[in-house]
C-alpha cells in the first residue's frame, strides 16, 4: 500500500483567507418578511421573528405618514336639492326641487394621510443592518 502524500497549496490557503475576510464586508442581502401582527409590529422571516424593537421602518409605511399635495382643479358642479313640499296643499306648494349649477376653481394645498398601509399577511422587503441585529423595512412587495 502506498502512502498518501498531502501537498498544501499555499495559493489555496491564501484564497480561503481572502474569501473569509471578504465575507465580513459584503453588503447584507435583502430578505422577505411577512407581517404576523400589526400592533405591535411583528414580522416573520425564514429564520427569525422580528419584534418592533428590532426594526426601522420606512416612513411611507407608518400610519401617520402624511404628504402635502397641491390640488388644482376646475369645472362645473350641477345638482339639485331634495324634493320638498309646502304645507297648504295648494298647487304652488306641490313637491318640487331646485337646480344647482356653479363653477368652481380649486387651487390649494391639502395634506393626505395614508393610514392603512400595513396589514397582517403583507410581504415586506427587509435589509439587515451590518451587525444583523436590526432590520430596515424598505417597502411592501407583492408576488405576481
Amino acid at each position: 500500500m502506498r502512502g498518501v502524500i498531502t501537498i498544501n497549496n499555499p495559493y489555496t490557503g491564501l484564497l480561503n483567507i481572502m474569501q473569509e475576510q471578504g465575507k465580513k464586508y459584503n453588503t447584507p442581502s435583502v430578505c422577505i418578511g411577512k407581517i404576523v401582527k400589526v400592533q405591535p409590529l411583528q414580522i416573520k422571516t425564514v429564520e427569525l421573528l422580528l419584534e418592533q424593537d428590532d426594526l426601522f421602518i420606512s416612513d411611507l409605511l407608518t400610519s401617520t405618514y402624511k404628504r402635502s399635495a397641491h390640488i388644482v382643479s376646475s369645472g362645473e358642479l350641477t345638482s339639485s336639492t331634495q324634493a320638498t313640499s309646502g304645507g297648504t296643499g295648494e298647487a304652488s306648494f306641490a313637491t318640487h326641487n331646485h337646480k344647482i349649477s356653479a363653477s368652481y376653481n380649486l387651487n390649494g394645498v391639502a395634506d393626505i394621510v395614508f393610514g392603512d398601509t400595513l396589514k397582517k399577511g403583507d410581504l415586506l422587503a427587509l435589509m439587515p443592518t451590518e451587525n444583523r441585529q436590526t432590520y430596515i423595512v424598505l417597502c411592501k412587495v407583492v408576488k405576481l
